[in-house]
């Protein structure tokens, strides 16, 4: 059974882009919190910590790639965005923990968030998400 993380942030330009993935996450039981603008994106995780960030490719502002993803520090970020291939290396080059392109599916949205790692509740050091990766605490 696929589980994604239970506190995700979304950075998603487009309001009903954000509107619906918001609906679609908040269906598996997390915690969304949605957000026009990685400066917003920032401050929300700083207010609060997430389990990942799912970053819309064109909600950048101007910033490049991979000073937004430095920006989220140890947060997992999921690139999303259309492109394709090239897009997708660009995303992984640049320290994505995963890309998906848009438009996708439900099951390849949580597909992806299952993989990335977690943070562990018991001692705080973000864990792999397969069981042979998990830290023994």
């Amino acid at each position: 059974m696929s589980k994604v993380p239970s506190a995700l942030v979304i950075v998603e330009a487009e309001p009903s882009g954000a509107r619906s993935l918001q609906a679609l996450l908040a269906r598996s039981g997390a915690e969304v919190r949605a957000v026009a603008s990685v400066a917003a994106a920032l401050t929300e995780v700083d207010r609060k910590p997430c389990d990942a960030v799912i970053l819309d490719a064109e909600a950048l502002g101007g910033a490049s790639l991979p000073e937004v993803i430095r920006g989220f520090r140890d947060v997992p970020v999921v690139v999303a965005g259309a492109g394709g291939a090239k897009r997708a290396v660009e995303a992984m080059r640049a320290g994505a923990a995963d890309f998906v392109e848009k438009p996708f599916e439900e099951a390849e949205l949580t597909y992806v968030l299952d993989k990335i790692p977690r943070r562990c509740t018991t001692c705080s050091i973000w864990c792999g998400a397969l069981p042979a990766a998990r830290r023994r605490c």
